[in-house]
């Protein structure tokens, strides 16, 4: 696909500061000459809610999983429609932008354009996501702070004073079929990466609950675990209440720790390491409870989806927590694998109680019941020695993959700034490809919805919440 592309023949300066040199054949235009705003309000509110994603464009609201809102809250929203392109003025630098695709409402804070003409928005929404234009954004952006953390909005009027390259409309749909091709390719790419990731996560799991409670060979038989039926262990082993082989550790008032958390999939971790993604922590640390390392911790209201883990740490975590003292009859490189095992995660989920499958407190009376199997002590020293092998080894293909996957986006960011900024010529190389089916001319040309590296669930910074 990228075989042959080159350079064009020749350029010419473009008078624009952060464009530099175009095309010579390419012209350079002010937006307010492109695009034009609108701004229609929903007097019902009945219409579809859309929420604009930095990876998925604009999506269904409650379908992305945002919580439902009435229609009289949606009065006054904004209406879109096929072949517009919505702007999140706030942030319009990290390139959210979207050709709308289906009728619908929304937040009153977007900006909502309107080509004044014949051409492309698939070519210039992939120019305004670039980063040299998201740069230019930031720079009129007006407002309080600065930065991704700031209040910082690009107005229309700042919006439509910006200058931008334009090709041909030909050119502009032959760059954004090129493009909608690469992209398309790189999403294959990363979609079957992810499912061997997600096959050797699924091994792992599978290695960690036959190792962990049947052990390294199974000459005496299996056995049931006691309230756990369909679940069997080693039958050498023995078998004991947690109640027996633990103590509720309760010991607060050590501010002066390294705050700690319990993370889905990982065990526990310092906080820091969480990469935003769990909950900060209180103001006031006098109640978070102490950890020592061999402490079995579990997320009270998440441990049965698993989220427990044996410290490594000294340090504080969480008062809602569970935090238990284990005996020296299981040794914490055994008892890291062994309670994320199936056979005690299957007792975490029936000792916890409550409504629907977000949050699930632990019953504590019925958790010290739960059985735990307890091989003998070399046993379980050989058992965490196989474990910490196969599990690195699995580990490091899946970090491996996720290393593929990030350069395999940074080269479509690169490819797509490269090309709609007028760097490679790609008239050539996009005649032989196929339209993509349904997206034309000023509709989108193209699916122009990009990978992006980061989770879409927080792109939207809350704005049709606050709106509603």
């Amino acid at each position: 696909m990228l075989d042959g592309l080159k350079p064009y023949p020749a350029y010419r300066e473009s008078a624009v500061p952060w464009l530099g040199k175009v095309p010579e054949h390419w012209d350079v235009r002010r937006l307010k000459s492109l695009f034009r705003e609108v701004d229609r309000r929903s007097s019902t509110g009945t219409e579809r809610l859309l929420s604009l994603r930095q990876a998925s464009g604009l999506v269904d609201h409650e379908q992305a999983g945002g919580r439902p809102i009435a229609p009289e809250h949606l009065v006054g929203f904004k209406v879109v429609q096929p072949g517009e392109i919505v702007m999140n003025r706030m942030r319009a630098s990290a390139g959210l932008f979207a050709v709308v695709a289906t009728p619908g409402l929304v937040s009153p804070d977007y900006a909502v354009f309107r080509p004044t003409g014949p051409l492309s928005t698939g070519y210039f929404v992939r120019l305004f996501r670039t980063s040299r234009m998201g740069t230019t954004f930031r720079m009129e952006s007006r407002g309080l702070g600065t930065g991704e953390s700031g209040f910082l909005r690009l107005y229309s009027d700042s919006f439509g004073r910006l200058s931008a390259p334009y090709p041909s409309e030909a050119e502009q749909s032959s760059i954004a079929r090129f493009l909608g091709h690469a992209d398309r390719a790189v999403r294959r790419f990363v979609r079957d990466r992810q499912e061997l990731s997600k096959l050797l996560d699924e091994r792992k799991t599978a290695v960690i609950n036959h190792v962990a409670t049947e052990g390294l060979e199974a000459k005496d038989g299996l056995k049931a675990l006691g309230s756990v039926p369909d679940v069997a262990v080693n039958a050498r082993w023995r078998t004991s209440r947690l109640s027996a082989v633990s103590r509720l550790r309760s010991e607060t008032g050590r501010t002066d720790l390294p705050l700690l958390s319990v993370f889905l999939g990982r065990g526990v971790i310092p906080y820091a390491e969480g990469g935003g993604q769990v909950h900060k922590p209180s103001l006031d640390l006098s109640a978070y409870q102490v950890v020592h390392p061999g402490d079995l911790v579990l997320n009270n209201q998440q441990a049965w989806r698993g989220s427990v883990g044996v410290s490594e740490y000294l340090g504080i975590t969480s008062p809602a927590y569970l935090v238990l003292d284990l005996d020296s009859d299981i040794l914490p490189p055994f008892a890291r694998y062994l309670f994320q095992a199936r056979a005690m995660v299957d007792q975490f989920v029936t000792s916890s109680k409550g409504v629907g499958d977000i949050q699930r407190d632990v019953c504590f009376p019925w958790l010290r019941n739960a059985q735990v199997p307890i091989p003998p002590l070399r046993e379980q020293v050989e058992i965490a020695a196989l474990l910490d092998h196969e599990v690195c080894r699995l580990s490091s293909a899946s970090r491996m993959i996720d290393r593929e996957i990030s350069l395999f986006r940074e080269f479509l960011a690169h490819l797509v700034s490269k090309v709609v900024l007028g760097e490679l010529d790609v008239r050539d190389a996009a005649c032989g490809l196929a339209d993509a089916a349904g997206h034309q001319g000023v509709s989108g040309d193209d699916d122009v919805n990009e990978i992006d590296a980061g989770d879409d669930a927080s792109e939207e910074a809350s704005s049709i919440e606050a709106d509603a």
